[in-house]
């Protein structure tokens, strides 16, 4: 059996090598009969919807980086695939607008399955209720809160998130990214140093260099097909 993993390879400024690929009131009192013939009976409950509206509390950094700590941290971290980090409000902030932007049209976080049919174990879904809240953060001005009861961030650290694997398979040799021009949507192949049945739990992609790829599809290659089309391009 041969994994098959297409990798799309951003490109960069420069030659990226990938040596280790592993696998967010004011109300004032208007005479009856005044302007446009108004009642008097009927700006009681729009006084009332208005200091209810000044009344709500405002959407703060606190409230909003549970959100990010939970769906956009492991990537957008110090060092992770993400372009930028979302950890501090001093990150989030400057990027307030672009989060509710495409959390509102779920291009962010990515996940590609339609909601309704099947539950998967760690999906990445906003709720709608978290879009509103990071819309709302965003529309409010993006306002920090108090420092002292934001939730802590995650920590991350080089190498596997994951713990350490059973089983880690490389490529065998680097794939040099040249600089310029399009995207690479590149396969790989891997084959597997497995002689029994294997069950496995979680996989993890480690890339050499983080900031030249975007996504990996794995797919396992039962017909061998990608191994007999490996390295006919050089």
């Amino acid at each position: 059996m041969t994994g098959l993993l297409g990798c799309l390879v951003k490109r960069s400024r420069a030659a990226a090598d990938l040596t280790a690929l592993s696998l967010v009131a004011f109300t004032s009192a208007i005479p009856a009969g005044g302007p446009g013939g108004a009642r008097r009976e009927n700006f009681p409950d729009r006084a009332h919807s208005l200091a209810q509206a000044q009344a709500s509390p405002a959407v703060t950094f606190n409230v909003v980086a549970p959100i990010l700590y939970k769906n956009c941290a492991d990537c957008h971290h110090p060092g992770g695939a993400g372009p930028f980090s979302l950890l501090t409000y001093a990150e989030a902030r400057k990027r307030a607008g672009q989060v509710a932007t495409v959390t509102s049209t779920r291009y962010m976080p990515p996940w590609p399955p339609e909601p309704g049919y099947v539950r998967i174990a760690g999906e990445r879904r906003l709720t709608d209720e978290q879009i509103r809240t990071l819309q709302e953060w965003a529309e409010q001005g993006a306002p920090e809160g108090d420092p002292a009861t934001l939730p802590p961030p995650p920590a991350y650290h080089e190498g596997w998130q994951l713990g350490e694997p059973d089983l880690v398979v490389k490529m065998p040799r680097p794939y040099l990214l040249r600089a310029g021009g399009p995207d690479v949507f590149r396969n790989f192949v891997f084959r597997l140093p497995t002689t029994g049945t294997r069950y496995v739990t979680a996989v993890e992609i480690l890339p050499g260099n983080k900031k030249v790829v975007h996504h990996a599809n794995i797919v396992i290659d039962r017909s061998q097909w990608a191994r007999g089309l490996d390295g006919h391009d050089g």
